[in-house]
């Protein structure tokens, strides 16, 4: 016949056994509950989420100290497996380029032609315009591939000459077939721009 201690033993023995399965048992519940909520939980839509300068489409909507610009144009150079993208920004009878490339680092600037500096092949190695002198820094030859409105009469190779002045802006120069275009630019902060999708056509 069991004694008082013995009774007493078992009885601690059960509340503690029965205590260590309840803390097991809500564990579980509780991992089962976060598994099926996560897998409750829909992954966003890519269609909805809005573009970044990395993969801007035409008719999106960049905003730039204060104008609205669409985008009718997109070049993408490749330079021997090196590529970069330009796009064509256009408010009204206003054209501008933004260029985007990833070296090590994101690289964004802007950019618009000029027509009152003259350049003609074999292209030197200084440029000096509005009485800025640039040097050059970068030439080369890359294939251009093209969408929507560029202006560029679809040729598939250009030639360029970059510049860079003291005052931090740039001078580049495309040889697109016999046509030769100016233009000038600066670096800006990809988060200067602010960028709206279109309708994609």
């Amino acid at each position: 016949m069991p004694t008082l201690v013995t009774l007493i033993v078992l009885g601690v023995v059960a509340v503690l056994g029965y205590g260590v399965y309840r803390q097991f048992s809500d564990s579980g519940n509780g991992q089962q509950q976060i598994s099926s909520e996560g897998a409750g939980e829909a992954l966003p839509d890519p269609s909805s989420m809005e573009p970044t300068v990395h993969d801007l489409d035409l008719n999106d909507i960049v905003s730039f100290l204060g104008t609205d610009y669409m985008v009718e144009g997109e070049v993408k150079y490749n330079q021997e497996g090196y590529t970069w993208k330009e796009y064509m920004l256009v408010d009204g009878e206003d054209i501008r380029w933004l260029c985007v490339e990833q070296d090590d680092q994101l690289e964004v600037s802007f950019w618009e032609q000029i027509k009152d500096l003259q350049v003609m092949p074999p292209v030197e190695e200084n440029l000096e315009y509005e009485g800025t002198m640039y040097r050059m820094f970068e030439r080369g030859q890359a294939r251009a591939e093209q969408r929507g409105e560029t202006g560029r009469k679809q040729k598939h190779k250009v030639k360029f000459w970059e510049f860079e002045g003291n005052d931090g802006e740039y001078l580049a120069v495309e040889k697109w077939g016999s046509e030769i275009e100016v233009s000038k630019g600066r670096d800006i902060e990809p988060d200067m721009l602010d960028i709206l999708p279109g309708d994609g056509i």
